[in-house]
């Protein structure tokens, strides 16, 4: 089972305040696990980020953009965030 609180909490370290909020279905990030919908959000969004907690049904999704998380590895997750939230401030 993933650990939420952790995931929540490195993304919340990532959230400017007084900003539009970078994660949701209207955000820059989204977390799903639903592989249909998130090709779908990833269209509308060329520049999104997707953590996807690690299910049966979307062992075999594969997407650049598309990171997994396990609930082990919290720390390659907060590397992404990272990278993700230094290549839209140089934007």
């Amino acid at each position: 089972m993933c650990d939420d609180l952790a995931l929540r909490e490195s993304m919340e370290k990532l959230q400017p305040p007084n900003e539009p909020p970078y994660i949701g279905v209207h955000g820059k990030i989204l977390v799903d696990d639903w592989p249909p919908y998130i090709t779908r959000w990833l269209e509308w969004r060329p520049r999104g980020l997707v953590i996807m907690p690690t299910q049966k049904h979307n062992a075999e999704y594969t997407h650049p953009q598309v990171i997994r998380y396990d609930g082990e590895n919290i720390e390659e997750v907060a590397k992404a965030l990272k990278a993700w939230k230094e290549r839209e401030n140089v934007r």
